[in-house]
């Protein structure tokens, strides 16, 4: 690769990932009860920690607490990169005259940009309830073992 097209191709890597950094996570839309915000992609892998900075944004908008409704990837856009790779000879044939011949190669790539969403309600003291019967419920699943009373899994037979 000629020495411009390799300093080229830093320059655009270095461009991408510097603007990689830059997207944190975003509100879409916010009203009493919840909202929707957004994160590049869904991962807390460093140095971006995308999904830490959105549940920094939750626990703001939601100190009491919140319940995520759902989470998709949703496309935003397309990005299109355009790489052209020229490659040039020049024959003598005499003195005075040289030959030059030349082939361009061009490739076009065109991908979807995507986020991640998550939608989100406040918690809600009925969200507190549900919590408590449903922890109350494994308790005693739990706890009672087989479901026969006073019978351990021993006096328990299947047909």
């Amino acid at each position: 690769m000629p020495r411009t097209a390799s300093r080229s191709v830093l320059l655009l890597l270095t461009v991408a990932i510097w603007g990689m950094g830059c997207q944190s996570a975003r509100v879409i839309s916010k009203d009493e009860s919840g909202g929707v915000i957004s994160i590049p992609a869904n991962t807390d892998a460093w140095p971006f920690r995308y999904r830490s900075k959105a549940n920094e944004l939750l626990a703001q908008h939601c100190p009491e607490g919140y319940v995520i409704e759902r989470e998709e990837e949703v496309i935003t856009g397309q990005r299109t990169i355009v790489e052209q790779d020229e490659q040039n000879r020049t024959q003598q044939i005499s003195k005075r005259t040289s030959l030059s011949m030349g082939n361009t190669t061009t490739t076009e790539t065109t991908s979807d940009v995507t986020e991640w969403r998550i939608h989100y309600r406040k918690k809600t003291a009925e969200d507190d309830r549900e919590s408590s019967v449903h922890a109350a419920s494994l308790e005693i699943e739990e706890g009672s073992g087989t479901g026969v009373e006073g019978a351990d899994s021993s006096d328990v037979t299947e047909n």
